[in-house]
């Protein structure tokens, strides 16, 4: 079963308007479900699932950020397989996190798919990047250990910072790493991923890049990060 960006918008909205129809007892007709949906969707693009011509399933997800408002299919492997499609083209995109609503569809399905309710939030998150953990990495450095941070007033770096080689996406960023463990400037550096820094709201990540093992505790190295993590709402993963 395949999963695709709906090339007619249409088909997608009849079938969510009927599900949604369905759900509320026939209360609002099927042409003014479609239209609401068109209406508050307009910032939105829809995913699909077809058995031969017949759409089976249907994902609404929003144009920057792709948090899944809704999602409706008459199987499990249809919605399932949208999931998947929408984790793949976000990871194209350099996505380091994607976010769906509580309320998209039953949390099982969520899930299956590699998401974890967010505490106190009724929304789900699925982080993307995890299967980098332990990975071998190159950075080069572009804000060398020492140097003043260019937005924190009197912030010196005690740590290098830079981009990962290879690791420019279809957007034309790159994935953005702390070098921790040198104590001083070095122009690149090749060690394992020991943790990921998502910050919520943002799609972007942060690796955490060290020797193997890592010469620091987590704790040290959470301290020595803490004064430029310290304006974000911040989740680390760590590796094992």
């Amino acid at each position: 079963m395949r999963a695709e960006r709906a090339a007619i918008r249409k088909d997608a909205l009849d079938y969510l308007a009927a599900h949604l129809q369905k759900k509320s007892d026939g209360v609002v007709s099927l042409e003014k479900t479609a239209q609401l949906l068109d209406e508050r969707c307009s910032d939105c693009f829809f995913v699909t699932v077809r058995d031969e011509n017949e759409v089976t399933g249907a994902m609404i997800a929003e144009e920057e950020s792709f948090h899944v408002r809704y999602l409706a299919s008459d199987t499990e492997e249809g919605a399932s397989a949208m999931l998947e499609y929408l984790k793949e083209e976000a990871q194209r995109m350099n996505f380091a996190r994607l976010t769906a609503s509580g309320d998209a569809c039953r949390h099982e399905v969520l899930e299956q798919a590699g998401f974890i309710r967010m505490p106190e939030e009724n929304s789900f998150e699925c982080f993307l990047q995890n299967g980098m953990l332990k990975k071998t990495v190159t950075v080069i450095v572009d804000r060398p250990y020492g140097s003043l941070h260019p937005h924190i007033p009197d912030l010196e770096c005690p740590y290098n910072f830079g981009y990962v080689r290879g690791s420019m996406q279809d957007d034309g960023e790159f994935q953005d790493a702390y070098v921790i463990g040198p104590s001083q400037p070095v122009d690149e550096f090749t060690g394992i991923v020991s943790g990921i820094v998502y910050r919520k709201g943002l799609n972007r990540s942060r690796w955490i890049v060290t020797a193997a093992p890592a010469s620091l505790s987590r704790e040290n190295i959470v301290q020595l990060i803490g004064p430029e993590e310290q304006y974000y709402e911040t989740k680390i993963e760590w590796a094992n």
